[in-house]
């Protein structure tokens, strides 16, 4: 009876299941700009949790104004059309169907509905709000009620209209890439660029100038080969001189 006269304290499913499977490296990121009336401006970005378990939220935005806090901000079910407008977003995350008739009660988490970050983490305050923070049942996984990639999340004022709201994006859709250098990829059929010169180096030339001649006369004889022929004649020649110097020798002395 106490639940019915103070409103759903859990959901009619049950208490929320803490994620454990979120994919790991995944992040989202929802920014906020000026818009019409609404001053606020920076960021929240969510990104799976260590090993997956949860997902941790990196809240930065400023442009709150001054006395219209504290600020509530939920997760909410339906993305934000192209006209901005925050009402249709429709109602908080709640895939367990707790509602929001009755606050929720921080230290019990899993009892709240998911999409009610700051009743879980509390209320953004001041102008500009800094603040981290891993919440155990919001969900980065595709294809479960948890899951918040394709929603939208809401900034409200103390008296629970909307402030602010935007879409989450993934991380690779809300960065601006700089565009790679132009021109034709290596295999391209592209012209080639024809601006540019290109160096021919000069044909070889057949020069007609005759060949070099040696200005040395040239030999055409063949130094004389010794043969030794003459040797044996002076030989006999000595001999012979000899011989005869004897002879007459020894006549004298007969």
């Amino acid at each position: 009876m106490a639940a019915v006269a103070f409103g759903q304290t859990t959901g009619k499913l049950g208490d929320a299941a803490e994620t454990t499977d979120n994919p790991l490296g995944a992040v989202y990121v929802a920014s906020f700009s000026p818009k019409g009336s609404s001053k606020v401006s920076g960021s929240i970005v969510a990104s799976s949790g260590p090993d997956g378990e949860g997902v941790h939220f990196s809240v930065s935005v400023s442009g709150l104004p001054a006395d219209s806090g504290p600020f509530g901000f939920h997760l909410h079910a339906a993305p934000v059309p192209a006209d901005g407008g925050c009402n249709a977003t429709l109602a908080h995350l709640d895939p367990y169907i707790r509602g929001a008739d009755t606050p929720c009660d921080k230290t019990k988490p899993e009892t709240c509905e998911v999409g009610d970050l700051s009743g879980k983490h509390g209320a953004l305050s001041g102008e500009s709000y800094s603040a981290s923070f891993i919440d155990k049942y919001a969900s980065l996984k595709p294809g479960i009620g948890a899951f918040f990639g394709n929603r939208s999340v809401v900034i409200h004022l103390a008296d629970k209209s909307r402030l602010a709201c935007t879409n989450w994006k993934p991380l690779s859709d809300a960065c601006d890439v700089a565009p790679g250098p132009s021109g034709p990829k290596p295999n391209s059929t592209a012209p080639p660029d024809t601006s540019i010169p290109i160096y021919t180096p000069p044909p070889v030339v057949n020069s007609s100038t005759p060949p070099r001649t040696s200005s040395l006369p040239s030999r055409t004889s063949s130094p004389p080969v010794f043969t030794g022929a003459a040797v044996p004649n002076a030989v006999n020649d000595g001999v012979w001189v000899v011989g005869s110097a004897l002879m007459a020798a020894l006549t004298f002395f007969l």
